[in-house]
């Protein structure tokens, strides 16, 4: 009997234990769900512990996951995803799917990393997720109409305005968010995270800014779209793509060794490499394009208009496009 006993006691710890770790919600205060540059170009590609969980255009965009090398696919869900953050055992994504009737189904999902488990946390329009610790950051609209910055307690599943302004949370670097301030004067500005506070960083005419420790990158529309980075404690400017009338940078995305950027001329869209000091620049793709996600092996984009995936291995000298088809 004590034997008995004492096997369903481990047992039961066991048991226990295991639900702690697949329902527990609760997240260190460094933990990050999506890269900057992933999240600024819509978030249809997140990397997580050897997986990458991405939103399959072959499959009406719905949420999907595969190996880092592109292997083993594997669908999650039937919602169509964008803006997905990974954290621990779970994902968070925003959903737009609109039926045959024209009307709109919108919100903020959770699933596992398995698909298993969907929850609804909120029925928001929602273009921009972004996690950090505890909190999700949205940029989002209850009504379909105008944004406004939001925060979600992942523990307490509450949802908390922030801000009346549509500022972009794709960048965040502990307590403080960095954005180009589309209100204003498009300054690279800051918000605290404790008390909503902004600030200035530094004086430019920017779209869409990324925060790093060493570098913050903007495209300049005072230099006709150029690509540029600002060293964060010298103020030095290194340019990365110079723009002009006719040949402008429009979204871009980076690893630590090199800078992917979208240029368009008025009979072209063209996607280039440089290094990130800007040197070696190469056109590798052409074509429309709507993103530009980078993981670990590849980047990768996906087509305005037909449909496809193309990657790109990181770490070639001269990257092809290779068409990735996934069914």
């Amino acid at each position: 009997f004590i034997l008995f006993a004492v096997v369903s006691v481990v047992i039961g710890f066991i048991v226990y234990n295991n639900y702690i770790k697949k329902y527990n919600y609760t997240n260190p205060d460094d933990a990050t769900g999506n890269t900057a540059g992933n999240l600024i170009n819509g978030g249809k590609f997140c990397e997580k512990d050897g997986y990458i969980y991405f939103s399959n255009v072959y499959d009406s965009n719905t949420l999907w996951r595969m190996k880092s090398n592109c292997s083993s696919p594997k669908k999650l869900g039937y919602d169509s995803a964008s803006s997905i953050n990974v954290y621990g055992n779970f994902i968070y994504f925003s959903k737009y799917d609109v039926n045959w009737r024209g009307s709109k189904d919108t919100g903020l999902i959770r699933v596992t990393t398995k698909g298993k488990d969907r929850k609804a946390l909120s029925s928001y329009n929602i273009t921009t997720i972004n996690l950090v610790g505890n909190s999700l950051y949205l940029l989002a609209s209850p009504d379909n109409k105008l944004n406004h910055l939001y925060r979600f307690d992942i523990k307490d599943n509450k949802m908390t305005q922030i801000s009346d302004q549509a500022y972009n949370p794709s960048s965040i670097d502990g307590n403080i968010m960095y954005f180009s301030n589309l209100g204003k004067t498009h300054a690279v500005s800051r918000m605290s995270l404790v008390n909503y506070q902004i600030s200035p960083y530094f004086e430019s005419n920017s779209y869409k800014a990324i925060y790093t420790k060493q570098y913050t990158y903007y495209i300049d529309l005072d230099a006709n779209y150029s690509l540029v980075k600002v060293n964060n404690s010298t103020g030095d400017r290194t340019v990365l793509f110079e723009g002009s009338k006719d040949n402008m940078c429009i979204t871009y995305n980076f690893t630590d060794n090199y800078v992917y950027y979208y240029v368009q001329t008025p009979e072209k869209s063209l996607l280039y490499r440089c290094d990130q000091s800007g040197n070696s620049a190469q056109k590798i793709f052409e074509g429309t394009i709507d993103g530009i996600f980078c993981t670990s092996e590849y980047t990768f984009v996906t087509m305005y208009k037909d449909k496809h995936i193309y990657r790109f291995k990181n770490s070639a000298a001269s990257p092809a496009a290779e068409l990735l088809e996934v069914r």
